[in-house]
């Protein structure tokens, strides 16, 4: 098979190999708190270590994330809806701010069962969909 050197590997092992790492010897009910897990990851390793912190989460560990990342959250709601992670465990918040107020305004995101999400308010991992419609036009 192929050899795979270190110097072959991209930021990305080396940003999420100490999240992996923190999570594998953290106790029950320890508090890990991780800014960005997605920093330098493909998209697929953003979503499988979303689901690996599910695990991760399930296992007892309590765990907060701040993300930018629609594939690291969809990484949760797979988790949630093969039942490695229940939608009780998980909290999701969007903090946004509208245009020409102080205030910083709290949604809360809800995942069912199923991994369904039950609102996706303005600027909540819509940027995607915000692209397709200039590109069509819309």
């Amino acid at each position: 098979g192929k050899t795979i050197y270190p110097t072959n590997t991209g930021f990305g092992i080396s940003y999420s190999l100490p999240i992996i790492v923190a999570c594998l010897i953290a106790k029950k009910d320890r508090l890990l708190v991780i800014e960005n897990p997605e920093a330098h990851l493909h998209p697929s390793a953003q979503s499988k270590l979303g689901y690996f912190l599910g695990l991760m989460a399930n296992a007892g560990v309590k765990i907060l994330v701040e993300t930018h990342s629609d594939h690291f959250f969809n990484g949760i709601r797979i988790a949630i809806k093969e039942g490695v992670l229940s939608s009780e465990q998980s909290k999701i918040y969007y903090f946004r701010k509208e245009l020409n107020k102080l205030e910083t305004l709290i949604d809360e995101i809800l995942i069912n069962k199923n991994g369904s999400v039950n609102k996706y308010p303005k600027g909540f991992f819509d940027q995607f969909d915000n692209d397709l419609d200039e590109l069509i036009g819309l």
